[in-house]
């Protein structure tokens, strides 16, 4: 019987062990956690893309690449106190081109499995309109391949607007947002001290 349950645990294991790689813990070839020279040093040998610029976007350092020969898609790393954990890819698709979006989603199922899909098209949900989502979590990565929709005249959201697919560190954005939250508590405590001593 022991021996028994100790296959069984050790399959658990081993499940567990294979789902926990099966998002990669990063981009293709960058990983999070990356400087930022270390991540242009590994899209320099990408030759299907190419850097365009760099900016600072609300803390973070942010590098844009585009496709080479006629920039269907855009890249965009995003770095948190000089580490990687945020990438977002956005494919430049016409307007009304969904089943170019659902090619791109059956690539990401084919990789990843279904995921857990829900919508912002329907009541229920405290999320701006016009989002169907699919998303997949392994606890260090998650990857969102979101659609946006216009409302159409009857005030549903049935056109197809845009497809974009975000892929982030678990961790380091649960840093960012506890650092965020921290600098937010900070300042309404500040601000009711004030409030009170000037009473």
């Amino acid at each position: 019987m022991k021996k028994i349950i100790s296959s069984i645990g050790c399959i658990f294991c081993f499940s567990i062990f294979i789902y926990a790689q099966s998002l990669g813990g990063g981009y293709q070839n960058t990983k999070w956690g990356m400087t930022l020279q270390e991540v242009r040093n590994i899209l320099t040998a990408n030759k299907s893309i190419r850097f365009d610029h760099e900016e600072s976007s609300n803390g973070d350092r942010v590098l844009y690449y585009f496709e080479k020969e006629s920039s269907n898609f855009r890249i965009k790393f995003s770095f948190n106190n000089g580490k990687l954990y945020y990438v977002e890819y956005k494919p430049f698709l016409n307007s009304g081109d969904r089943n170019t979006a659902n090619m791109l989603l059956d690539e990401l199922k084919k990789k990843y499995g279904n995921g857990k899909s829900y919508s912002t098209r329907f009541a229920g949900l405290n999320l701006p309109p016009g989002y169907d989502v699919t998303e997949w979590n392994d606890g260090e990565t998650t990857i969102k391949f979101i659609v946006g929709w216009f409302e159409d005249w009857q005030g549903r959201f049935n056109n197809y607007k845009y497809t974009e697919i975000h892929y982030y560190s678990t961790a380091i954005q649960n840093e960012k947002d506890n650092a965020q939250k921290q600098r937010e508590d900070e300042q309404r405590r500040r601000a009711n001290n004030n409030l009170r001593d000037n009473l």
